[in-house]
C-alpha cells in the first residue's frame, strides 16, 4: 500500500493485559499521535473511498454514507452542473493531505503532486487565472476569455514539512520558524530543510510530547501524574500486563481507521484481534439522533421542503421525494471534515471513539502540547475544502481560504503572503495567480430534478415505476402509505447527518420526531 520501495512507519507502544485479550492502552509519540488527529480532517466521503479501496474485496459499511457514494459514483454525467462535479465529491481532499504525502501513506491516493489547469496564454493578462484540476474537464474561461485547459504540476513533496500551521499551499517555514531563502537553489534548500531530522517534528503537536491513548481513544499528556492520568481514563494495570512495540505502516492506519468508526474496542480489535472487529459499536437508539442537537436557527432560517411517504402500520419512513436542493445537502455531507461533524453536534455523533478523541482536544489542560492554537482550532473545526461550498446550503460550513501562488516566469513557486512582504523579489518577476471554482459559481446538481431517495440514502431520479417497484418489493399496499410533507432546516439537516453515520434507516431515524408530528390521526 505504499507507494515507495522504503516503508515509513511510526512507532507505538501498547499495553496488554495478561491474558491478551484487551490493550489497556497505547503510548503515542508526536508522529503517531498526529496520524490518529488526522483523521477528525478526513472528510466523509473521502473516508469511504479510502476504505472502499484498501479493503476492496471486503469493504466496511460506514453507515449510510456508503450507498450515497455508491450512487453518486453512478449517476449519469447529465445530472450534474459541470464534469468537474463529480470528481470533486467523490475525492474531496484534506487539510492533512501533506502529513500522508510526508509519511508516504496511501491514504487515498494522494501521494500524487498536485495538479492545476491554468489559462494557456502566456501573457494573456496580469493575474493568470488557475483551478485545482478535477476530472478530465473544466468550462471555466480565464479573465482574457481563453479556456483553462492547460495543465499544470507542482511537484510540493520536498515543500511539505507537514506542520498543520503552515498554509495548505506554502511550506517554506520550518519548524522552528527557520526561513528558507528565495535563490535559484530554492527548492534544494527547503528540501534539505525538510529531510534535517533534527527539525523534524509531528504534524500537530510538539516534537517532544507524548500520549496516553485508551482502548476507546481518550487521550492525555504523557506527564507528571501518570497513575492518576490512567485512573482518569478507568485504566487498571494488573499484574502480569505486557508492554508491546509495534510499528504502524499504510496496512496498519486503515485498520485503526476502519476499529475508529466500528468497533467498540478499536485499539484491541486492531492490535490484537488484526483488525477484525470483534466488539461491534452499539447501534444508537433513534431518538438519539434528533436529541442534544441546539437550535440555532431562527424563523427566516432557510427551509428545503421534502415529501416523505411513510408507512402508516409502522410510522417508518419509506423514502422521500426531493428537489435538487436536499440532493445538494446529502452531497455537502461527503465534503465535509469528520472534526467539522463533531464540532457541528457538539462531541456526540454518535461514533463513541471519535467522538472521546475530539472530546479529549477541547481540554484546556492540552493546549501546550500543539504546535499553536490555531492547529487545536483546525482540528476541532476542520474547514471544508475551498470552493466545495454549495451556494445555498442550510448548514454553517466555513470554506478553507484560498492558497495564494505566485509564478515567477515558467515557474510556480507557493510563498506566505506575508513573506513576501519581508522578502525583497525586485530581482525577478512575481504575480500572484487568480483562483477560481473547478466547478464555477454554481451548485453541484442540475436543477430543477426530483428524486426518489430511499431510507438508507440510496437515491435515483423519480419516476412512477420505480415508486410502483419499491413498493412492491416491499409488499407494501398503497393503503398503507401517505405522504407527509416536513420542513428541512439547520435542525433536521444536523439530525440526518448524525444518523447517516450509523444507521441505515436515516431518514426514519433522523426526522422520526418531525414525522410523529405530522402523523395523521386514525380514524376509529
Amino acid at each position: 500500500m505504499l507507494e515507495t520501495a522504503k516503508d515509513v512507519t511510526l512507532p507505538l507502544r501498547v499495553m496488554v493485559n495478561k491474558e491478551k485479550t484487551k490493550v489497556l492502552f497505547a503510548e503515542a509519540d508526536s508522529n503517531s499521535i498526529s496520524v490518529l488527529l488526522s483523521f477528525l480532517t478526513l472528510p466523509l466521503g473521502r473516508i469511504v473511498k479510502i476504505l472502499e479501496k484498501h479493503y476492496a474485496d471486503n469493504p466496511p459499511v460506514f453507515g449510510s454514507l456508503t450507498s450515497l457514494y455508491k450512487w453518486l459514483e453512478n449517476l449519469d454525467d447529465a445530472y450534474f452542473t459541470v464534469t468537474a462535479a463529480r470528481p470533486m465529491l467523490l475525492n474531496p481532499p484534506s487539510s492533512s493531505d501533506s502529513l500522508f504525502r510526508k509519511y508516504k501513506l496511501d491514504i487515498g491516493n494522494y501521494l500524487r503532486s498536485t495538479e492545476y489547469l491554468i489559462c494557456p496564454g502566456r501573457n494573456c493578462c496580469d493575474r493568470k487565472s488557475i483551478c485545482l484540476k478535477y476530472g478530465n474537464g473544466y468550462h471555466a474561461r480565464c479573465e482574457c476569455g481563453k479556456p483553462m485547459i492547460m495543465t499544470l504540476v507542482v511537484n510540493d513533496d520536498s515543500k511539505e514539512a507537514g506542520a498543520f500551521t503552515m498554509d495548505t499551499a506554502s511550506f517554506v517555514v520550518s519548524d522552528d520558524l527557520e526561513l528558507v531563502p528565495n535563490s535559484a537553489d530554492f527548492f534544494q534548500n527547503l528540501s534539505n530543510l525538510v529531510n534535517d531530522d533534527s527539525k523534524e517534528t509531528g504534524a500537530f503537536t510538539m516534537n517532544t510530547a507524548s500520549f496516553i491513548v485508551s482502548d476507546d481513544l481518550q487521550m492525555v499528556p504523557n506527564s507528571a501524574g501518570f497513575f492518576q492520568n490512567l485512573s482518569n481514563l478507568g485504566i487498571e494495570v494488573g499484574e502480569g500486563a505486557e508492554l508491546r512495540n509495534l510499528n504502524l505502516g499504510t496496512n496498519e492506519i486503515m485498520d485503526l481507521l476502519k476499529c475508529s468508526l466500528l468497533s467498540k474496542t478499536p485499539l484491541t480489535d486492531f492490535i490484537l484481534n488484526k483488525g477484525e472487529i470483534i466488539s461491534s459499536a452499539e447501534k444508537p437508539e433513534p431518538e438519539s439522533f434528533f436529541n442534544h442537537i441546539a437550535e440555532e436557527e431562527t424563523s427566516s432560517s432557510k427551509k428545503i421542503i421534502l415529501k416523505v411517504v411513510v408507512q402508516k402500520s409502522t410510522k417508518k419512513l419509506l423514502f422521500a421525494q426531493a428537489g435538487d436542493d436536499f440532493i445538494e445537502l446529502l452531497f455537502t455531507f461527503l465534503i465535509i471534515p469528520i472534526g467539522e461533524v463533531e464540532s457541528l453536534l457538539d462531541s456526540n455523533t454518535c461514533l463513541k471513539n471519535l467522538d472521546n478523541l475530539h472530546r479529549s482536544i477541547s481540554d484546556v489542560g492540552i493546549d501546550k502540547y500543539f504546535i499553536t492554537l490555531d492547529t487545536k482550532k483546525r482540528l476541532m473545526k476542520p474547514n471544508i475544502p475551498h470552493f466545495f461550498k454549495p451556494k445555498n446550503t442550510i448548514l454553517p460550513l466555513t470554506e478553507e481560504s484560498v492558497p495564494t501562488l505566485y509564478y515567477c516566469y515558467e515557474e510556480v513557486i507557493p510563498f506566505f503572503p506575508q513573506l513576501l512582504v519581508s522578502h525583497n523579489h525586485s530581482a525577478f518577476h512575481y504575480s500572484s495567480f487568480a483562483f477560481k471554482s473547478p466547478k464555477g459559481d454554481v451548485n453541484y446538481v442540475k436543477e430543477p430534478t426530483t428524486y426518489m431517495v430511499t431510507d438508507d440514502l440510496t437515491v435515483t431520479p423519480l419516476c412512477i415505476s420505480n415508486i410502483f417497484a419499491y413498493l412492491n418489493r416491499l409488499s407494501i399496499p398503497l393503503s398503507d402509505v401517505h405522504e407527509v410533507e416536513v420542513p428541512i432546516g439547520f435542525h433536521e439537516g444536523l439530525s440526518i447527518l448524525k444518523a447517516s453515520l450509523t444507521s441505515n434507516s436515516v431518514l426514519t431515524d433522523g426526522l422520526i420526531d418531525r414525522i410523529t408530528r405530522k402523523q395523521p390521526k386514525q380514524e376509529h
